[in-house]
């Protein structure tokens, strides 16, 4: 198999296809097969990208509303910002958290 991973061959599909005389509808069945599996690797791989995307602008959203209630609060007191700008981090972090969680697929 290695031998032939060398000459291009990708599965032991393709492998066989190569080794042995098949038929039409054989190549057929399985050029289909492989038309699918590249279909379905494609769309997986435009999900992770969709998710990544939206996690980026999640934590950019976050940091800066974050950075917004900070300056908003500092100017109340120590208590009330670090209690209130807590809660809110702790809740952006727990929605980052959640689209992270999606793009792991759990």
């Amino acid at each position: 198999m290695a031998e032939a991973k060398r000459r291009g061959v990708k599965s032991r599909q393709d492998l066989y296809a190569s080794s042995t005389s098949m038929t039409d509808e054989e190549k057929a069945q399985l050029e289909r097969r492989r038309l699918r599996d590249e279909q379905r690797q494609k769309l997986e791989d435009a999900r992770t990208y969709a998710l990544m995307k939206e996690l980026k602008k999640a934590k950019k959203e976050n940091s800066a509303v974050f950075k917004e209630i900070e300056d908003e609060h500092r100017a109340k007191g120590p208590e009330t910002f670090e209690s209130v700008a807590l809660k809110r981090k702790r809740r952006k972090e727990a929605q980052e958290n959640a689209i992270t969680k999606k793009l792991r697929g759990y």
